[in-house]
């Protein structure tokens, strides 16, 4: 579940949403095993602090970040698959 709140959302700026595009990026060049936070906060523009405050734990970003990477894929194939839906 999604811990997005509502206000970042309305705001357009979620801190949340700044780690997800390059944590991806980092997941599929560096792997799990390279990825640091330190060095995700700095891609991100945003303190190590801060990806502790959103995030229990690294597992925890990497299933948000698999969460997010499905739903745009999803998202994707329905207008590749359906052009009528784009």
């Amino acid at each position: 579940m999604s811990r997005f709140c509502p206000s970042c959302i309305v705001a357009r700026f979620c801190p949340q949403r700044s780690f997800l595009p390059p944590g991806c990026v980092f997941i599929l060049n560096l792997r799990y095993q390279h990825l640091s936070v330190r060095l995700l906060a700095a891609e991100a523009g945003l303190s190590p602090g801060m990806f502790h405050h959103l995030f229990a734990n690294k597992e925890a970003f990497v299933a948000e970040a698999a969460a997010a990477y499905d739903a745009a894929f999803a998202e994707c194939s329905c207008r590749c698959a359906r052009p009528q839906c784009a």
